[in-house]
């Protein structure tokens, strides 16, 4: 990703997605602009809206999304970083596995603090119940690696 940020992508680029397409769709590479082999732009279409989205929410979202699907190493992506010249398939690889390796250190972190379920109900509550669980759990962290430090300098000595 700080490639990405060197070249004033990320600065261009307010907010963008890098997801795996879903099992249950199905990409043509054949259809929409052509960018390389497995590489295309493509719109979607909005879905219907779904029972749990309020109809006036549903009515500010985008009637079509231009995404690029592109594959790499098996995995088919779909991005809304479009222009090949800015970022390439590798680079959406690189980002996808930044992600979901993110995903992962968030999900082990949750379960080791125990916090699946937050308690709190507004946003801002919520932000300052998540940075005491970092709080706590970097303490902690801490506190295990002076012990470690500690229990090899008495076995040195």
């Amino acid at each position: 990703m700080n490639h990405i940020k060197r070249r004033g992508i990320a600065g261009q680029v307010k907010r963008f997605c890098v997801v795996r397409q879903h099992q249950l769709r199905h990409t043509e590479f054949h259809l929409g602009k052509q960018l390389s082999v497995k590489d295309h732009v493509v719109a979607w279409e909005r879905p219907k809206c779904p029972a749990w989205m309020d109809t006036e929410s549903y009515a500010t979202m985008p009637k079509t999304f231009v995404l690029r699907e592109t594959q790499v190493v098996g995995l088919t992506l779909v991005t809304s970083l479009i222009e090949t010249e800015q970022v390439s398939k590798q680079e959406l690889l690189t980002l996808y596995r930044t992600r979901w390796q993110r995903e992962l250190d968030l999900r082990s972190t949750k379960t080791v603090m125990q916090m699946e379920i937050l308690r709190c109900k507004s946003p801002d509550m919520v932000q300052k119940e998540i940075a005491v669980y970092l709080l706590a759990y970097n303490l902690v962290r801490a506190v295990m690696a002076q012990a470690a430090f500690l229990g090899q300098r008495c076995r040195a000595n």
